[in-house]
């Protein structure tokens, strides 16, 4: 009987393939990192562009209210007057203090200028001559501003301008008159 060991023939390990596992694993953690980085970076870019976004459409549509509301008062009470920051009445929209920033969103709002009287299609009265229908013109702008100190800083502007035709409209002078020199319209 012989005396030979029974283990299994275990291959012969090379020096030259010494820590290739190693390696391989470090360029997976590389090429992992390299992915989560550029994940990041994106994601980041789009929160910047969807925070942009955000605030173009909020200012648009505080725009287009401003319009509204100055509609409204013209028709409800007869206010023609201008809404803005240099007559000392703009429209607030929102006022906030964010980490030691005071953030203001302002509508200002020309005044509501009668730009043509004609005559009033849908009226039974064009025989009295005493109502027209008249295009009036009134343009509105939206600001974001954020003061910080004494400096201020506007973030976002949108200006939107629209005619507004008033049919069956009693036109006087009186009301031509209080809508101000037509020549002060900014073109």
């Amino acid at each position: 009987m012989s005396c030979e060991s029974t283990t299994p023939n275990l291959p012969v390990r090379r020096e030259g393939e010494r820590g290739s596992a190693y390696l391989f694993a470090l360029f997976a953690l590389l090429v992992l990192s390299v992915i989560g980085l550029s994940l990041a970076l994106v994601t980041q870019t789009e929160v910047q562009i969807s925070g942009a976004e955000r605030q173009a459409t909020r200012v648009f549509y505080g725009a287009d209210s401003g319009l509204r509301i100055q509609l409204a008062n013209h028709l409800v009470n007869g206010d023609v007057e201008a809404h803005t920051r240099a007559h000392g009445n703009p429209l607030v929209l929102d006022q906030r203090t964010i980490l030691g920033s005071q953030m203001s969103e302002l509508i200002e709002v020309s005044p509501f200028y009668p730009i043509f009287s004609g005559v009033c299609n849908l009226c039974m009265v064009n025989q009295d001559a005493g109502y027209f229908a008249v295009n009036h013109a009134l343009t509105s702008t939206a600001l974001r501003i954020g003061v910080i100190g004494s400096t201020e800083t506007e973030q976002a502007r949108k200006m939107v301008a629209q005619m507004f035709a008033l049919q069956p409209w009693e036109q006087t002078i009186a009301a031509l008159q209080q809508a101000g020199d037509l020549s002060t319209i900014k073109y």
